[in-house]
């Protein structure tokens, strides 16, 4: 089905302008038209099903009076006007990527609006985990992440208790995987627009941020992991989620086994080879075999060490080794 949304305000420049990137923005699950004129919304909706109206403080009271409306966000230009208080607003004037946020924000609280989210590829779980310590584990997540982004709506999802991601990247948020799982738990299954309103982006890669607190990660059981994934393959089209994962969840190898392929990063030092063996001879004794047979072993060099960028990376040995990788996907 095809799900609308009409962006009626009459400065028409504007609304053309909102309607055109919210249409360009890989994976928003609305279609938008700019509209400027009550009489162009009367003709509209007699021909077309609108799921949601994002109407100018002029227009509000005009479209709710003819529409009757429940999912009407009004486009707050902070001049007064006191309309009704019960009515969602986003302010008018900011950036683009804000207002999106706001609108899958607004999605994420309605009753009924998960089907606002179609799949249109089957899902691919690629794990990232090594018991060596300091390996670019979380460099070559990030740099595969970023480089089947490109061409594949790709989510990367950081399971460390202490990832530093967020100093890092510099990237600002409103919310992580806790609250993410939070909703999980609590019966929410239309996760598509809440990750949509907490996920940042690094080019086009949609990152959650991690939990603040390791307690609350090892928590977390396996079933509830479970539950979380399912509902990203049933809910949202995401094609590609990149799980960078350490000892800080619990029922580690379920987690790598329900991945389909895993990286396992490694250096060229004598210490860190036998530490990946001794990680396989366990998975061997306690019947992970099949885990085993998902292992891809990932020998980055020392002189991938590159300062925590993710362009310098994009150019680094480990951006070549990501670059082996993706070539097996897209």
């Amino acid at each position: 089905m095809k799900h609308t949304m009409i962006v009626a305000d009459s400065m028409i420049e504007y609304a053309k302008e909102l309607s055109i990137y919210i249409n360009n923005k890989e994976g928003f699950p609305l279609t938008s038209y700019s509209i400027s004129s009550i009489e162009e919304i009367s003709e509209f909706v007699q021909n077309n099903k609108v799921d949601i109206f994002l109407v100018s403080m002029e227009m509000f009271k005009d479209v709710y009076e003819m529409t009757n409306s429940k999912h009407i966000i009004i486009l707050d230009d902070n001049n007064g006007e006191n309309v009704n208080e019960d009515i969602y607003r986003i302010d008018k004037y900011q950036s683009c990527d804000r207002i999106i946020k706001e609108i899958l924000q607004y999605i994420s609280k309605q009753d009924g609006m998960e089907s606002l989210v179609t799949r249109r590829n089957s899902m691919n779980l690629l794990g990232f985990y090594s018991p060596v310590r300091r390996c670019y584990q979380t460099s070559l997540a990030l740099t595969v992440g970023r480089l089947i982004s490109k061409n594949c709506r790709s989510l990367y999802i950081n399971l460390e208790g202490f990832s530093g991601l967020e100093h890092v990247l510099r990237l600002e948020w409103s919310g992580n995987l806790t609250d993410l799982m939070f909703a999980v738990n609590s019966g929410r299954s239309d996760i598509s627009s809440l990750i949509g309103s907490i996920a940042c982006q690094s080019g086009n890669l949609d990152i959650i941020p991690s939990m603040n607190s390791r307690r609350d990660l090892l928590s977390i059981t396996f079933e509830e992991w479970e539950k979380f994934l399912y509902l990203l393959e049933s809910n949202t089209d995401y094609e590609y989620v990149i799980l960078d994962i350490s000892e800080s969840v619990s029922d580690l190898e379920e987690i790598l086994n329900l991945c389909s392929k895993v990286y396992v990063t490694c250096t060229d030092e004598e210490m860190a080879k036998e530490k990946v063996q001794s990680f396989k001879d366990i998975l061997s004794k306690e019947g992970y075999e099949n885990v085993i047979d998902k292992l891809e072993v990932c020998n980055i060099t020392t002189s991938a060490m590159v300062k925590m960028n993710i362009e310098e990376l994009l150019r680094s040995t480990t951006g070549e080794y990501a670059k082996k990788i993706v070539r097996g996907y897209v």
